[in-house]
């Protein structure tokens, strides 16, 4: 037998695989778009040419860094939870393979994607070189982090899709565990510092705190101001650890590979895995008998949609942990400095997106698991209608967020009962707040029902449905924001006054023009989904999954069928 025939096989069939070089290209244009917006705002803002390199290296090793951290989570969740939920891991194991050879083959073939993405954007670090302030050594310690940190995530997801079945709760438990491990030390090293007020650490000191940080060896290159300075063994031992810690992954899932190809029954007394995950997802017999007759009251796939009755509670636990945090920071510091502006508009805007995203999630599943398994042409042949799919699937999101969210809104909405100062919230930040979540809320839920039933891969589908939703409001404003302030800068060169700096991300000036467009942008693409997927509703759940064909052969060839 060759020597790991997976890893060949999977190499071979990522380098014929299109989304591979669409990540290697679509990243290396978004990193030169990026790399062209910062040195436009540097020369807008008359920054010294002296500190240009040193500012775009930071910010291209920001955004790279997400990348290294978030590109694991997103590529590799189903590369082995997918081969048990089909049943087809067990075939692999009836040949002279092992399971290292297995763990090895899909993980080189979704990292192949994720480094051809990121071997796309370093280069861009290099191009900060060119302006100075930054040496070789530190470009080449940088490249180095970030490949080690996106082996780290490969890794870490590979190891819970060797454990779970759904991808999208390997996804969820990825991204909990990079950040956890991304940021716990930056917590701890301020709730040391906040808790006790004469606690003055030397920078040795706090170097060795925030080394079980995931973004360590990131942190041997900082802006000037900062006096911390990582010593170059503990820059290589943390590169080490991090490394060491990839390569028990591998091992781990390796090991967990021998049993995840067996279904043994369990031991008398004991309940199974399976029957513990249903407890814990739909809850005890009678409990899921009594929602189930509830639900089908509404509809079948009212139920379907609406089954797993835990989840309303997880949407709580987050809003309480969310208002755990805020009641800590009003108990330890002032009222007022706790309610001021800087302060709850980031909370609110935080906890907000993370609501959204779950909401975004839970729109786009149903419809997506059931087109991949083939439920959802066999609800076709029901008398279902598709209006039953749609408000069952809204029945489903009321259950889960309706109160939680009603609950945030109040809570914004109280804020400016209390006594504050002249920079605290405002009544309408608070009703900006408020509609903008909630006409965020109703796009999210008709864009992802569209995507879900669209899109070939749940994952993306939900990627896709954030990025249409959410970021486009955004995209349009910089764009706009960046050409007005173009058009400032050149009118005052022309008119010959001052070139002042210029605050490009001055919202708080523009808020009613960034709510205005937040909202139409958010109200079109709701009702262009909703009008969508209410005509192709059935053409969308019958069309068979194959590749998108691309404009320039739809126009070479016609797009007619052979």
């Amino acid at each position: 037998m060759a020597f790991l025939p997976i890893v060949d096989r999977e190499l071979r069939e990522a380098s014929r695989r299109p989304l591979t070089w669409r990540v290697r290209s679509g990243l290396a244009m978004a990193g030169v778009a990026t790399a062209s917006v910062l040195s436009l705002l540097l020369l807008l803002n008359n920054v010294p040419s002296s500190a240009w390199g040193e500012y775009l290296f930071l910010s291209l090793t920001g955004v790279l860094a997400l990348y290294a951290l978030f590109a694991g989570p997103a590529l590799a969740a189903s590369c082995i939870c997918e081969e048990v939920r089909e049943g087809t891991l067990g075939l692999l194991f009836l040949t002279d393979l092992k399971p290292m050879d297995i763990i090895l083959g899909k993980a080189s073939g979704k990292a192949i994607a994720a480094g051809y993405g990121l071997l796309g954007m370093v280069p861009l670090l290099g191009y900060a070189l060119l302006f100075g302030g930054i040496t070789g050594a530190e470009f080449i310690q940088t490249a180095l982090a970030l490949f080690n940190l996106l082996f780290f995530s490969l890794t870490l997801t590979i190891l819970f899709s060797s454990w779970m079945r759904e991808e999208r709760a390997v996804t969820s438990l990825a991204l909990l565990s990079v950040c956890i491990g991304t940021f716990t030390p930056f917590l701890v090293l301020i709730y040391i510092a906040s808790s006790s007020g004469q606690f003055q650490p030397s920078m040795d000191a706090i170097a060795g705190m925030l080394m079980p940080s995931l973004i360590f060896p990131l942190l041997h290159k900082l802006p000037r101001g900062i006096p911390l300075v990582i010593a170059p063994w503990r820059y290589w031992f943390s590169m080490l650890w991090i490394h060491s810690l990839g390569w028990i992954f591998l091992l781990a899932a390796a090991r967990r590979l021998r049993w995840a190809r067996q279904e043994s029954p369990p031991a008398p007394g004991h309940a199974s895995w399976k029957e513990i995950t249903d407890w814990w997802r739909f809850g005890p017999k009678e409990r899921r008998r009594q929602h189930r007759l509830k639900c089908l009251k509404t509809g079948a796939f009212a139920w379907l949609a609406g089954r797993e009755v835990r989840k309303p509670a997880m949407v709580w636990a987050l809003l309480a942990a969310a208002l755990a945090g805020l009641a800590y920071g009003t108990i330890t510091t002032d009222l007022t400095n706790t309610l001021h502006r800087d302060v709850i508009v980031p909370w609110t805007t935080i906890l907000g997106g993370l609501l959204k995203f779950w909401f975004a999630g839970e729109a786009c599943r149903q419809l997506a698991d059931d087109r991949r398994a083939g439920a959802l042409e066999l609800l076709l042949t029901t008398p279902i209608t598709n209006d039953d799919f749609f408000q069952g699937i809204w029945r489903a999101l009321r259950r889960q967020f309706l109160w939680p969210s009603l609950t945030f809104l109040v809570l914004i909405a109280s804020v400016p009962m209390f006594p504050g100062q002249s920079g605290s919230v405002d009544w309408k930040t608070v009703a900006t707040l408020v509609i903008v979540y909630g006409v965020d809320l109703w796009a999210l839920g008709w864009c992802g029902m569209w995507r879900g039933i669209s899109s070939p891969i749940p994952n993306r589908a939900v990627t896709e449905t954030l990025l249409v939703t959410l970021g486009l409001p955004w995209l349009i404003w910089g764009v706009l924001q960046s050409a007005r302030t173009t058009l400032a800068h050149l009118r005052s060169l022309g008119g010959g006054g001052s070139t002042r700096p210029v605050d490009i991300l001055s919202i708080e000036a523009d808020r009613m023009h960034w709510f205005v467009l937040s909202v139409l942008c958010s109200l079109s693409v709701g009702f262009w989904a909703r009008h969508t997927v209410r005509r192709d509703f059935r053409e969308l759940a019958a069309r068979r999954i194959s590749p998108k064909q691309t404009w320039w052969r739809r126009l070479l060839h016609g797009t007619g069928a052979d």
